[in-house]
């Protein structure tokens, strides 16, 4: 009983007491800091800036620069997070664990070469293909509103597509594949590589 006693006095006295709002006074100030840290961490890995930063990405940088997704029309330009990464924080954390397996294989030479990463090509195509396809192609709609579309402006050809397409409950990237990145020149196989 003594020992409980004396461990009750060490923690009710005024200095344990000051102690302890230093304590979480400065365990505040880290947590404050550690989130400003990560989120300037986030934003900026998310970055155009960034992504083409890796040595792999410039072949695609390339195609992307020649696309109406870099400089078209109206001005609007998508950078790669607007395709690539979500907007909510946990499928935004998911999309930046999946990037570590890129930069995983950039680093063992898996696609550090054009060749190499051409050769892998049509597997990560159809694997952004894919999480967008699941996603509803939310990533396209979030610049292309359907409900501010003006059907005149489109070709025929475009305007019953479309039409064809909404009461098949297709999305978009069912058929706009190879608009911001050239279209591989295989199809994929399934599992052709470990990646």
């Amino acid at each position: 009983m003594a020992i409980f006693r004396r461990i009750w006095n060490r923690f009710t006295r005024p200095a344990a007491r000051y102690g302890a709002g230093v304590l979480l006074a400065i365990g505040a100030a880290g947590g404050i800091a550690f989130a400003v840290v990560f989120d300037y961490a986030v934003e900026y890995t998310n970055s155009t800036e960034f992504c083409l930063s890796c040595h792999t990405l410039q072949w695609v940088a390339a195609e992307w620069e020649e696309s109406h997704h870099h400089s078209g029309r109206t001005g609007v330009r998508a950078e790669c997070q607007d395709c690539h990464v979500p907007d909510a924080f946990f499928p935004k954390m998911w999309a930046k664990i999946r990037a570590s397996n890129d930069v995983y294989h950039q680093i063992m030479g898996t696609i550090d070469t054009e060749e190499k990463f051409m050769e892998r090509r049509p597997l990560l195509a159809q694997r952004v293909w894919d999480r967008m396809e699941a996603r509803d192609s939310r990533q396209c709609r979030t610049c292309h509103i359907q409900e501010l579309w003006d059907p005149e402006t489109q070709s025929g050809q475009a305007r019953r597509e479309h039409a064809e397409g909404e009461e098949e409950g297709m999305t978009c990237i069912q058929c706009h594949k190879g608009v911001a990145h050239e279209y591989p020149k295989e199809e994929p196989e399934p599992d052709a590589f470990e990646f």
